[in-house]
């Protein structure tokens, strides 16, 4: 039959490495260079607004085909690389159209190539490139993305946007590793995306039923005369 102090001394084991691991994962975290991590030496900074120069003749916009005009919430002019476009949002969507044409503009291979290696400023080069279709957890969020693999030492692969062609993120080896990380110290083991989770929970109200009984027992250990100075007893 297991006791009350026996469970508390193997809940306290299972506490401590828990504990173990948070303190371990925390330490290395921080010990690696944040701005490697986070792609920052490889991505080049791109200005929050590019200037659109000359723009010309643009194509009607009541005129693009494909989407009725009144379903429209937002219409952007912007360049995508040397092109001018069109992004029309709709609902949960985002289209891109020449703006000289009118024509749809699909992301290709070659446009998410030239996109990352604009965003790019390291010395590797292009290896690979792929179309996934389901997006990756490297950048949550937006799908279907084109990764673009680089030759360097750190292994980058840029994320490039199919919808609309913007450079969603660029990882390395070492994301990889810290995001390994992160998971441990938040104990997100079933990868929710969220430190808010049925774990953390669990083994919060357990670590406070660990501290709250063993102030019991410490209490119970002691005895009126282990607080009485022996020099003054008779």
């Amino acid at each position: 039959m297991i006791t009350l102090r026996k469970f508390h001394k193997w809940l306290g084991l299972a506490i401590g490495l828990q504990v173990l691991i948070w303190v371990t994962s925390g330490l290395i975290i921080s010990i690696l260079d944040h701005q490697i991590v986070a792609g920052n030496t490889t991505k080049i900074a791109l200005p929050a607004s590019k200037s659109l120069g000359d723009v010309g003749t643009l194509f009607p916009i009541d005129r693009l085909q494909g989407i009725p005009s009144n379903q429209f919430e937002a219409i952007t002019l912007r360049r995508l690389g040397d092109l001018l476009v069109y992004q029309i949002d709709v609902e949960t969507s985002k289209h891109i159209y020449n703006a000289a044409t009118g024509e749809p503009v699909t992301i290709t291979r070659t446009w998410a190539e030239r996109n990352a290696l604009a965003s790019y400023q390291g010395k590797g080069k292009i290896v690979s490139s792929n179309r996934l279709a389901e997006g990756s957890p490297e950048a949550p969020g937006s799908k279907p993305v084109w990764r673009v693999d680089f030759d360097d030492s750190l292994a980058t692969r840029v994320y490039v946007s199919d919808v609309d062609g913007r450079v969603l993120a660029h990882r390395n080896r070492y994301w990889k590793v810290v995001d390994f990380l992160l998971m441990l110290h938040f104990m997100d083991y079933v990868q929710e995306g969220s430190f808010n989770n049925i774990q953390i929970i669990v083994v919060g109200f357990a670590a406070l039923w660990l501290s709250l009984f063993g102030m019991l027992l410490v209490v119970k250990g002691f005895t009126r005369r282990d607080f009485t100075w022996r020099g003054l007893t008779r």
